[in-house]
């Protein structure tokens, strides 16, 4: 149980990781990596985003698989790989999440609306 807990974190943490490569705009991390691969490492490291998308992906795909449990229990009919299946999918829908909110978040009508700048507003 705890080597298939590890590998669903791992799942999740890379679903994560590969989200917030190709997230649109100057913000993702493969387009500040074409600009400046120097940036890299100390963006991976202190980059907030980096980490919300590494742990949404790991919340999903805990959750995802603990959704496949709960289905493997029900159906009856042993051990499935719908909880793999599962892991994976709610590991990109929580990514997904946390990207469209990102991209929204930076949006000129939601700057211009005053709506960014919460949590900014000490840096």
């Amino acid at each position: 149980m705890i080597a298939a807990l590890v590998l669903v974190l791992c799942l999740g943490a890379a679903v994560g990781f590969v989200g917030r490569l190709v997230v649109p705009g100057r913000h993702g991390l493969l387009r500040v990596l074409f600009r400046d691969t120097r940036l890299a490492p100390r963006l991976v490291a202190a980059d907030d985003e980096v980490w919300w998308e590494i742990g949404a992906g790991a919340l999903g795909a805990v959750g995802g698989y603990l959704a496949g449990r709960l289905y493997d229990g029900y159906a009856l009919l042993g051990p499935s790989t719908m909880r793999w299946y599962l892991a994976v999918v709610g590991a990109a829908v929580m990514v997904g999440i946390a990207i469209a909110s990102g991209v929204i978040e930076r949006k000129r009508w939601t700057r211009r609306l005053g709506l960014r700048g919460g949590l900014d507003r000490g840096r």
